[in-house]
C-alpha cells in the first residue's frame, strides 16, 4: 500500500523541501531510525540504522463518574440481663461502677472490652443507655461510669436487656464540614438497607439508590452526578464502609499521561495524570453569594461575578479566602443560570444554614481545577509475543499527580511484595505497596484482599512519614491483682498500620501514681519500687481503626531522679475504644525518651528527591509548609474560672491527691497565681500538629475580671455560675467536713 514505509538503501539525502514528484534520484522525503554520518562541509555520507522507539501501549482515559459506597453488615445480639451490680461513690448523688450478669451469655460472643452496649428496659431509667464496657469476666460484664451520673437506690431487671451492635451511620457533604443526616441502625443487611430506604430514617433516601445484597448494601447518589460525599460508621461499634468508586468530575476526563515510572526487574512502574497545572486562580470577582439559609434538598448557592466565566456543569471548582468558612472549599457546578452566574453544591443544599451577620462578599478567590488525579500502573513485556501489556493497579483523585510535578521514584522488590517510594515536590512523600498478581485496582482491599488501600483513605494510607495520631490514653481504674511498683507514671500509645509502618507517639496522659496502702488502713505513700500489688486499667479512645491493625501501650516511669520510658508488645486493634491493663509483670521495650516528643515534630513533608542507599530512604530537597498564625483566633477564647470538690482525705478516708483517680483527672491551680495558656490544632490532612499558639495568660482569683493578660485584654467570663461552683478564696478558719475544692478553668 502507498502509506506503507518501503526499506531501501539512500545514495543522496533527505529532501522534505521539493514536491515529491520532483524529488531527485537517490534522495527521500522521510525515514526513521536511521542516522546520517558526513564529513565537514561534505554533502554526502553514510547511512548507519539506530535503535528507535515505537508505540508500546496506551496508559487510557479517565471518564466521568459518580461515587458509590457498599456496606457490609454487622452482628447485633441481645441478651436479658440476670442482676445489676451498682457501687455509689462517695461523692453525693454520683454512681462509681455498675455490673451486669448475663445469664445466657455464650462462651463465644461478639463482646469486647471497649466496645459499647446499650441497656434497655431497665429501672431506675438512669442505667438505660449506652455504656462502654470495661472488663468482661465469664457472664459478669463491667461497665465504664461517666462523671455525673447519679447514684443508683434500687434497680430491676424485669424486661432489662443489653444489646451489642447498635451501629451508627453518618453521611457527609462534600467537604466534610455538614451532616447530611445521622441515625443508628441494626447490623443486618436487611435492617441497614430498611433505615436507608425509609425516609423517616434518612432524610435524604429519595436521592439515592440502594442495592440489598446477600451481605451488604451498595449506595449510590444521584442527586447531582459527580458530587463527592462521604459515608462513615460514627459509632464504636464499627460497620465495615467502604467506597468502591470515586467520584470523578468532568474537568479530571482526558488521556492520561506518564509523570513518573521506574523499573523493578523488568517491572516497570508508571505514574501518570490528566492534569499538567497546579490549581489556577481565576480574576473573577464575586458580587453575590445567595442563598445563605438553606431550606431544602436542591438549594444550591448561586455566585454571581462581575463579568463572565468559561465553567462547566459537572466540573469542580475551588473556593478560597472567603470570610464564611462554609463557602471555602471544593464545590460541584450544578447549573449555570447566565454567563455571569454558577450554582455550586455547598451544604445548603442539606439543609445548611448560614447567617449572613459579618459576612462580606467579595474576598473570594476562585480556582480551576483544586483538585487533580492520579494513577499507579505496571507493564510488562511478553518476550516471546515482543508485546507489552499495562494494568491499572490504583486511580484515585488523593493521589493527586501533576505532569508539571514529576514523580521522582525508588523502589525495591521485597519478595512478599513490590515498594515503591516516590516524592514530586507537591504533594506529601508517599509509598506503595503492592502484594501478589497484577489485576486491574488490585491494590484496592474490597477487590484483592492481599492488599489495603481503600479510597477516602489513599492519601494517609499513602504517607511514608510517620504520622501524629489522634488517640488519647487516660486511666480508667486502678485495681488490685498486679505487680506495679510504687512511682508516678505517665502513658501513651502509637499504632502500627497494614505495612508495617510505625506511627508517631500519641499524647502523653496526666500522672497515674501507684502506692501500696498499710493492712490498717492508713494511707500513706511508699518508697521507689516497693510492689503495690495494683494494675492500672488504661482507656484508649479515637483509634483511627481505617488506617492501623495494631496498638502498643507505652510508658513513662518516673523513679526518684531517674525518668525512663518504655513499651509493651503490640497487639491486633479490635476496636475504636480499647481497654489495656498494664499490669507490671510484661514483657517491655526501651524506647528513648527524648523520641517521644520529637515524634510528633512537624518534620517537612515534601522533597524533590527520593534515593535508598544502603538500605536507608534517603529524601532531599525538602520543602517545609509555611506555618499558619493562629493568634487571630487563639486570642479570641474567653475562659471561665469554676471550683470542684473532691473528697477529703482523713485518715482512714482515700481522698483529695491521694487518690490516683484525683491525681489524674483533677489536678487543679493556685490561688492568685498565674498560668499561661496556648492550644494546638490537629491538621486532618498532613497529619500532623500546629505549633502552640498563645491564649492568655490567666490569674487564678475569684475577681470579675483578669489582671493578668499582658495586653489588658479581659475575656474572663464568668456568666453567673451556681453556689457550688463559684470561686473564693481560702477563709483559714472555715471548717469544711467530706470534701475540699480544687480550682478548674473552662476555655
Amino acid at each position: 500500500m502507498s502509506d506503507q514505509p518501503v526499506r531501501f538503501n539512500p545514495v543522496g539525502n533527505m529532501d522534505k523541501d521539493s514536491d515529491p514528484r520532483y524529488v531527485r534520484q537517490g534522495n527521500y522525503i522521510d525515514a526513521k531510525n536511521i542516522q546520517k554520518l558526513t564529513e565537514k562541509g561534505g554533502t554526502g555520507g553514510a547511512v548507519i540504522p539506530v535503535k528507535g522507539n515505537e508505540l508500546a501501549f496506551t496508559l487510557g482515559n479517565v471518564e466521568a463518574q459518580n461515587k458509590k459506597y457498599r456496606i457490609n453488615e454487622g452482628e447485633t445480639v441481645s441478651y436479658e440481663i440476670g442482676e445489676f451490680e451498682v457501687y455509689n461513690g462517695s461523692i453525693i448523688d454520683a454512681l462509681a461502677n455498675l455490673s451486669v450478669t448475663i445469664p445466657s451469655l455464650p462462651n463465644v460472643n461478639s463482646l469486647l472490652v471497649g466496645g459499647d452496649l446499650i441497656i434497655d428496659g431497665a429501672s431506675p431509667t438512669q442505667l438505660n443507655g449506652t455504656w462502654t464496657i470495661q472488663s468482661i469476666n465469664g457472664n459478669t460484664i463491667s461497665l465504664i461510669v461517666p462523671p455525673g451520673v447519679p447514684q443508683v437506690l434500687y434497680t430491676s431487671t424485669i424486661g432489662a436487656t443489653i444489646t451489642s451492635g447498635n451501629y451508627e451511620i453518618t453521611f457527609l457533604t462534600m467537604n466534610q464540614n455538614h451532616v447530611m443526616d445521622t441515625f443508628q441502625t441494626a447490623g443486618d443487611a436487611a435492617s441497614i438497607y430498611a433505615s436507608l430506604t425509609d425516609p423517616n430514617v434518612f432524610e435524604y433516601a429519595a436521592q439515592f439508590t440502594f442495592t440489598l445484597g446477600a451481605d451488604y448494601v451498595d449506595v449510590e447518589f444521584n442527586g447531582f452526578n459527580y458530587y463527592d460525599y462521604y459515608i462513615q460508621s460514627t459509632g464504636n461499634d464499627r460497620l465495615d464502609i467502604f467506597a468502591t468508586q470515586e467520584a470523578i468530575p468532568l474537568n479530571l476526563t482526558g488521556g492520561l499521561i506518564a509523570n513518573g515510572s521506574y523499573d523493578i526487574l523488568g517491572h516497570l512502574f508508571i505514574t501518570s495524570t490528566t492534569l499538567e497545572k497546579e490549581p489556577e486562580e481565576l480574576s473573577l470577582s464575586v458580587l453575590a453569594v445567595t442563598p445563605i439559609v438553606g431550606t431544602t434538598f436542591d438549594a444550591p448557592t448561586r455566585i454571581t461575578f462581575s463579568s463572565n466565566h468559561d465553567f462547566q456543569i459537572g466540573e469542580w471548582v475551588g473556593i478560597s479566602q472567603s470570610n464564611a468558612s462554609w463557602l471555602n472549599g471544593t464545590f460541584l457546578v450544578s447549573g449555570i443560570p447566565t454567563t455571569n452566574q454558577i450554582e455550586i453544591i455547598t451544604d445548603t443544599s442539606f439543609g445548611g444554614v448560614h447567617g449572613n451577620v459579618g459576612y462580606v462578599v467579595g474576598d473570594e478567590v476562585m480556582l480551576r481545577n483544586p483538585q487533580s488525579i492520579g494513577e499507579i500502573g505496571v507493564a510488562l513485556y511478553d518476550h516471546d509475543a515482543d508485546a507489552w501489556s499495562y494494568t491499572r493497579l490504583l486511580r484515585s483523585i488523593q493521589l493527586n499527580f501533576l505532569t508539571i510535578h514529576g514523580n521522582d521514584i525508588t523502589g525495591r522488590d521485597d519478595v512478599r511484595r513490590k515498594t515503591l517510594y516516590y516524592t514530586d515536590d507537591y504533594n506529601n512523600r508517599r509509598a506503595f505497596y503492592y502484594y501478589g498478581e497484577y489485576i486491574e485496582d488490585g491494590a484496592l482491599a474490597y477487590i484483592n484482599p492481599n492488599n489495603y488501600y481503600s479510597y477516602d483513605n489513599i492519601d494517609q494510607q499513602n504517607e511514608v512519614s510517620s504520622n501524629s495520631i489522634e488517640a488519647t490514653v487516660r486511666l480508667s481504674e486502678q485495681v488490685q491483682a498486679g505487680a506495679l511498683k510504687a512511682g508516678n507514671k505517665r502513658y501513651f500509645c502509637y499504632l502500627v498500620d497494614y505495612f508495617g509502618n510505625r506511627s508517631a507517639y500519641s499524647a502523653i496522659s496526666n500522672v497515674v501514681s501507684a502506692y501500696e496502702g498499710v493492712p490498717s488502713g492508713t494511707i500513706y505513700g511508699n518508697d521507689p519500687e516497693t510492689p503495690t500489688g495494683k494494675t492500672n486499667r488504661l482507656i484508649i479512645e479515637q483509634i483511627d481503626t481505617d488506617k492501623y491493625e495494631y496498638i502498643a501501650l507505652g510508658f513513662i516511669d518516673y523513679v526518684g531522679e531517674a525518668v525512663t520510658a518504655s513499651v509493651l508488645s503490640e497487639r491486633t486493634i479490635s476496636s475504636r475504644t480499647m481497654i489495656l491493663d498494664h499490669t507490671g509483670t510484661e514483657e517491655t521495650f526501651i524506647v528513648d525518651l527524648a523520641t517521644i516528643t520529637v515524634s510528633n515534630l512537624n518534620v517537612p513533608k515534601r522533597a524533590l528527591n527520593v534515593d535508598l542507599i544502603d538500605n536507608r530512604l534517603v529524601f532531599s530537597n525538602l520543602q517545609e509548609d509555611p506555618k499558619l498564625d493562629l493568634r487571630p483566633w487563639s486570642k479570641t477564647f474567653k475562659h471561665r474560672i469554676k471550683q470542684k470538690w473532691i473528697t477529703e482525705t482523713s485518715k482512714y478516708q482515700l481522698g483529695e491527691y491521694q487518690d490516683v483517680q484525683v491525681i489524674h483527672d483533677n489536678l487543679g491551680y493556685m490561688m492568685n497565681e498565674t498560668y499561661r495558656f496556648g492550644v494546638q490544632v490537629y491538621w486532618k490532612k498532613s497529619g500532623t500538629w500546629s505549633e502552640a499558639s498563645w491564649v492568655d495568660d490567666i490569674r487564678v482569683d475569684p475577681n470579675p475580671t483578669n489582671v493578668s493578660n499582658p495586653q489588658g485584654d479581659d475575656r474572663r467570663f464568668q456568666s453567673s455560675p451556681p453556689a457550688s461552683d463559684e470561686l473564693s478564696n481560702y477563709d483559714l478558719n472555715e471548717t469544711i467536713l467530706y470534701f475540699f475544692a480544687i480550682n478548674c478553668i473552662f476555655l
